[in-house]
C-alpha cells in the first residue's frame, strides 16, 4: 500500500495497492498523486520518505519538478515517520483488523472506503475535532458499512453524539445486536 499524508490538513491520499511494488510502480503512483494534488490546489513543499530501494531518483524527481523538496528520514530517528506510522496503526485498528481481506481488489475497496471515512467524517484532535475535508453544505456526509461500501446518509456526522458510534468510530448497528438492559456491567 502506498499512501501520502498532507500534514497541514491531515488529508490521506491512497496511491495504490500491489503485492509486488517496484520502483516503476511507485513512481507512476506518485505521478498520479501529484496530478491529483495539483487539481485540488494542494501545494507540496516537502516530501519525507524512508530509505526503501523502491524510492529511486525518478521518484524524487516527480515532486522535485513540482517545486517540492524530497527528504529522507534520518537513520535512527524513530519519530521521523510518526504521522505515517500512526495512520497505518489507525487504518489497521479501525478497518483492516475487523475484515477478512479476500484479495487485492477487496483490499483496495476497503482502503478507499476507509480513506473517505478518514478524510470526510473522522474527527482529528490536531484539527480541533474537525475533519480534513470540509464537505459542502449541500452534500450529505459519507457513511461506511462494515463491508467497506460507501453510502451517503442524511444525518450529519458532526451532529451525531459519540454514543451513536462504536469504539472504532463507525455507526453502531441497531436492532437486536445492541446490549439489552440498563444495568451496570459486571453484575
Amino acid at each position: 500500500m502506498l499512501f501520502f499524508i498532507h500534514l497541514s490538513s491531515r488529508r490521506v491520499v491512497l496511491a495504490g495497492v500491489t503485492a509486488n511494488p517496484d520502483a516503476a510502480w511507485v513512481t507512476q503512483q506518485e505521478r498520479n498523486v501529484a496530478m491529483d494534488l495539483n487539481d485540488q490546489s494542494l501545494a507540496v513543499r516537502i516530501v519525507l520518505r524512508d530509505h526503501d530501494a523502491k524510492f529511486t531518483r525518478s521518484f524524487d524527481d516527480v515532486f522535485g519538478s513540482e517545486g517540492g523538496q524530497v527528504l529522507r528520514t534520518p537513520i535512527r530517528a524513530p519519530k521521523a515517520n510518526a504521522y505515517a506510522e500512526r495512520w497505518v496503526q489507525t487504518a489497521r485498528a479501525e478497518c483492516l483488523d475487523w475484515m477478512l481481506v479476500l484479495g487485492r481488489r477487496h483490499l483496495l475497496r476497503l482502503l478507499r472506503g476507509y480513506v473517505c471515512h478518514y478524510n470526510q467524517q473522522r474527527p482529528h484532535r490536531s484539527l480541533a475535532l474537525a475533519v480534513p475535508e470540509a464537505r459542502g453544505r449541500g452534500s450529505p456526509p459519507l457513511t461506511l458499512d462494515r463491508s467497506g461500501v460507501a453510502t451517503y446518509s442524511a444525518a450529519s456526522s458532526t451532529n451525531m453524539s459519540r454514543s451513536q458510534h462504536d469504539a472504532s468510530g463507525f455507526p453502531r448497528p441497531t436492532g437486536s445486536s445492541r446490549r439489552r438492559g440498563g444495568g451496570r456491567r459486571g453484575h
